[in-house]
Order: C-alpha cells, then sequence, then structure tokens
C-alpha cells in the first residue's frame, strides 16, 4: 500500500521538481534539504544496496 503511494507520489514529484527530488531519491531524506551532496550518496546506496 505504502509502495504504491510511494511510487505514484515520488513520480508527481519528478515531474514537478526533478531537480529536488533526484532518481529515486528518497523524498523524506530530501524535505528541508534541496539537494546536497549526501542525496547523491544515499542515491548511489539505494540504487546499488551491494555498494
Amino acid at each position: 500500500m505504502q509502495e504504491g503511494c510511494s511510487f505514484s507520489k515520488d513520480k508527481r514529484i519528478k515531474e514537478e521538481s526533478p531537480y529536488k527530488y533526484g532518481e529515486g531519491i528518497e523524498q523524506e531524506s530530501v524535505t528541508n534539504v534541496p539537494y546536497p551532496p549526501q542525496s547523491k550518496k544515499t542515491e548511489r546506496a539505494n540504487k546499488s544496496p551491494t555498494y
């Protein structure tokens, strides 16, 4: 349930502000900051769990 809602919201937000929410970035993680360097690291970690 949450996954579906999150996905839908993420897609909408991505289209509205792609610069704010990179590719599949945790919107919860980036709420106050626009797009810090830490976000990039998180995005990579999320994309590749093997690191």
